[in-house]
């Protein structure tokens, strides 16, 4: 080592020095200088990220708030049909007898064969009625359930919104009474192939469950000679026996009969509340076409003639 002095350094005295250092050397305070060796500096470094996944803590509470509002919206609708759920009794054969064959015209063996099926003994029944257009097949219904339409177990669908809603999962109805009512509107040959398992399912489950059900399908048919949808013949009967014939229920077929003019008289008089004398019916009659139209729409067309 040469005898070259240090010269003076002086510190950094910035904020972040720790103190203020005048720092200098001579030969005296210097025995031996000892020289490390760097290391090379490499040309590249590598770095390791760790990917940490964040929770979006207001995008959870908002998908608990909802599942949880779901819930709480089921249980109400649960608890509010639990604690409303009236059940009424089963259909009054002796009670619809009278008022069957009293109210619709025309459909005497129809009416016997509804008033016998009831009767059966069997826990689980299906009732098929067909026919044309206006002989009286939904008017029966409204007659059987004329003072049960409020009831739990009873359960009225029409097509399609039948095949599109049904389903025997929130029937409390049905799981929570003895009995039920539970009918089908406005079919035609067509729909065998829709409504036939959802039929199945609501037998099966009454059969489990066992209690006591009336089904009742009501079907569109032609009674005349023309092709308005299909004819009500054996071959129209055999197709519908065909498919549920496997259906584990006791079954009646309830054809219902095409209307005559006196029958159509007869529910004219009904509607307005008087006798007709053979002028006045025959007069009216232009009007209607008894084997296409039955007694449907008297209601609409004899508002009709009366604002004349």
């Amino acid at each position: 080592m040469d005898n070259t002095s240090f010269e003076p350094m002086d510190v950094d005295v910035s904020a972040s020095s720790t103190a203020l250092m005048d720092v200098s050397y001579d030969e005296s305070q210097v025995s031996s200088v000892e020289v490390k060796e760097k290391k090379p500096t490499p040309a590249y470094s590598v770095k390791v990220y760790h990917l940490v996944k964040k929770t979006d803590k207001n995008s959870y509470n908002k998908s608990h708030f909802v599942v949880s509002l779901i819930v709480i919206i089921s249980l109400s609708i649960f608890t509010y049909q639990f604690l409303n759920i009236n059940c009424s009794g089963e259909l009054d054969s002796h009670y619809l007898k009278e008022k069957l064959y009293k109210r619709v015209y025309g459909q005497y063996t129809a009416v016997t064969d509804i008033v016998n099926a009831i009767d059966n003994e069997s826990r689980t029944k299906i009732l098929f009625f067909y026919g044309g257009t206006g002989v009286g097949k939904t008017y029966t219904i409204s007659l059987l359930l004329e003072s049960k339409w409020n009831y739990t177990n009873v359960y009225h669908y029409t097509m399609p919104s039948f095949v599109s809603t049904f389903t025997t999962e929130l029937m409390i109805g049905l799981t929570m009474c003895n009995t039920a009512v539970f009918v089908v509107d406005d079919l035609i040959p067509a729909d065998l192939i829709h409504i036939k398992s959802h039929i199945t399912e609501i037998v099966q489950k009454n059969n489990e469950m066992n209690k006591k059900i009336i089904v009742i399908m009501v079907f569109n048919c032609d009674n005349s000679d023309g092709d308005y949808i299909r004819k009500c013949d054996a071959a129209f009967y055999k197709e519908i026996e065909n498919s549920f014939n496997n259906v584990n229920a006791f079954k009646q077929y309830v054809k219902f009969e095409e209307l005559s003019e006196q029958h159509l008289k007869k529910c004219i008089e009904d509607e307005l509340g008087e006798r007709l004398d053979a002028v006045r019916f025959k007069n009216i009659l232009q009007n209607f076409n008894v084997s296409v139209d039955g007694c449907k729409g008297v209601n609409k067309k004899i508002k009709m003639l009366s604002s004349l």
